[in-house]
């Protein structure tokens, strides 16, 4: 590379507990963020991501973890990114002790998403969307970078 290349490489940003980076190019801008379980996330159809302001509002999330303790639910409190695939979900192939984002049947695209385990998606007549893959925290921000000596 040149210092030419250099000058016209793209330009980043980071914000947010996630480090959310954006990388904007002439043409385009992308955001990106650095997730755990990349075997898993290239495995998906079509992976997608949303974050949550707080994972211990998220009934779903409480129960799915199997948070008992005071303390097992304080580790919850936080934001969180939920990873899931809209790829190729199907009422056969619906596990019950799987979580999807699901809305009822018929309801506008404008409408709240549910996550709920497949057991509730058939019970409810809801439509599954997309299989929750796995939630991600936040990077712990005193951890110290690796040394190159």
């Amino acid at each position: 590379a040149s210092p030419s290349d250099l000058d016209a490489a793209p330009r980043t940003s980071q914000e947010g507990v996630f480090g959310i980076f954006s990388i904007q190019s002439r043409a385009t801008a992308h955001r990106w963020v650095a997730l755990p379980q990349w075997k898993a996330l290239a495995m998906m159809q079509v992976p997608v991501g949303f974050t949550v302001a707080n994972l211990a509002s998220v009934p779903a999330v409480v129960s799915g973890t199997r948070s008992k303790t005071d303390d097992d639910k304080k580790r919850l409190n936080g934001p969180g990114i939920i990873v899931a695939d809209r790829g190729a979900v199907t009422v056969a192939a619906l596990d019950n002790d799987t979580y999807y984002l699901a809305s009822a049947l018929g309801a506008s695209t404008e409408a709240k998403l549910q996550l709920v385990d497949g057991a509730q998606v058939r019970a409810r007549g809801l439509k599954a969307l997309a299989t929750v893959a796995f939630i991600a925290r936040p990077p712990a921000r005193d951890a110290r970078p690796l040394s190159t000596s």
